[in-house]
């Protein structure tokens, strides 16, 4: 339970959240990150400002775990960072160096 006091002139508020958990319809990744910043169209991730990247970041790192299939096992994964320009991230997979590369095209 989160609760909080802030004192204001002539009153003290308090907020009390009794959220206990959070229920989240399985689907894309992009569609959700566009409601939580209420954008409309897909190409306003790419330019979101950096306040709007923090924000996602840390709803993401708090409310999101990502099921993924290894050795045909479910399993989750709670996500640990997003990052500016993750399509250019190389990694070694394999011995080998690879990136995922993110088309800039408009369809």
């Amino acid at each position: 339970m989160f609760r909080s006091v802030c004192p204001v002139l002539g009153k003290l508020l308090v907020n009390v959240d009794i959220v206990k958990y959070l229920v989240y319809r399985p689907g894309e990744l992009t569609t959700m990150a566009m409601s939580f910043l209420r954008l409309r169209d897909i190409w306003a991730l790419k330019r979101m400002s950096p306040v709007d990247l923090h924000h996602l970041k840390s709803f993401l790192k708090k409310n999101i775990n990502v099921m993924t299939m290894a050795s045909w096992v479910w399993r989750g994964l709670v996500i640990s960072d997003l990052m500016d320009n993750g399509g250019g991230y190389e990694f070694e997979k394999g011995g080998v160096r690879t990136a995922v590369q993110v088309s800039d095209s408009v369809p």
